[in-house]
């Protein structure tokens, strides 16, 4: 049995090369694979190889900046005058630049556009580089080290990226997400809702399921019908689709019924209808999952005799 070789490693080689890993021909010369111990150990030698490499890709963000405007939005998950605008409102937020820099650093590296991260040596990124490399965590299934390899950072530079910019959005957040309060802001949804047939709506509401990580306690009542673990994220959207109430925090196991409930809109709106609804006429609409209300429409219950005519 000692001279029959199962499978030379050169395959194994071959195999990581496919990936384009930088895994040196002379690590696999004169090796053969007698079991699959022997492929185990051939790939912790690979990976060994990889971590010392530190593979990073040259100026990806160059790359990034040649893209059309639709392969940006399939890579990124939104259009790329969405990412300007939130570059520049990040410029524009002095205030809340102490989020990003040390306070005694925070003028100076505004006025560069530059991320600086002391807690992990001197690793310099822009904020440009910064917001990208977020995105584009949060819109791919890939690991913070593939999206420190593309970018040609530290995995914990990608980690710093992603939390600051979280960071920022819900530090921003009440300035985008927000109910039409003037006359004109709900004569324009309104409107849009008229030409798609509903005369008096200003929004739309519904629930959607988040997927999260099973938690160590309470695993079933996070699990959803579906079963797997979601948190509910309840939204009200305008007649341009624009956000204008969130929320979220629900375990997937609850109906969407309770979670509307127990919402600020659900509490805010039944105290004082006018706070949101100055007009009796308007209305959000609703699946059948949520209550008839006066501002809430639903659709007919259909229960085996609904017709045309009703």
């Amino acid at each position: 049995m000692e001279d029959q070789e199962v499978l030379p490693l050169h395959i194994v080689y071959e195999m990581f090369n496919l990936l384009n890993s930088p895994v040196p021909s002379e690590v696999f010369e004169d090796i053969r694979v007698h079991s699959l111990a022997d492929i185990v150990a051939a790939a912790e030698i690979a990976v060994e190889c990889l971590n010392e490499a530190h593979t990073k890709v040259d100026d990806f963000v160059s790359v990034v900046n040649q893209m059309s405007d639709k392969t940006f939005k399939e890579n990124f998950r939104l259009e790329r005058q969405t990412y300007n605008a939130l570059l520049k409102v990040m410029r524009s937020k002095e205030d809340l630049m102490e989020l990003f820099y040390p306070r005694e650093k925070a003028a100076v590296n505004a006025e560069e556009g530059e991320f600086t991260f002391p807690q992990s040596g001197t690793e310099i990124v822009r904020m440009g580089t910064a917001i990208l490399i977020a995105l584009w965590y949060l819109a791919n299934p890939d690991s913070m080290r593939v999206g420190g390899i593309l970018f040609g950072v530290a995995k914990s530079t990608v980690f710093k990226c992603v939390h600051k910019f979280c960071m920022f959005l819900t530090a921003i957040k009440h300035k985008f997400i927000t109910w039409p309060k003037s006359d004109e802001h709900l004569r324009s949804s309104e409107q849009g809702f008229f030409n798609k047939g509903f005369p008096g709506a200003v929004g739309a509401i519904d629930g959607c399921h988040i997927e999260i990580s099973c938690p160590e306690k309470h695993r079933h009542s996070y699990t959803n019908r579906k079963c797997w673990t979601s948190m509910i994220l309840q939204a009200v959207v305008s007649s341009d689709k624009l956000f204008i109430d969130v929320f979220v925090g629900y375990p997937g196991s609850v109906h969407d019924a309770r979670v509307f409930r127990n919402s600020g809109l659900y509490e805010d709106t039944s105290s004082n209808p006018i706070s949101r609804f100055p007009n009796r006429e308007l209305y959000i609409l609703g699946d059948s999952a949520y209550p008839l209300l006066p501002w809430l429409i639903t659709p007919y219950r259909d229960s085996g005799r609904l017709t045309q005519q009703l």
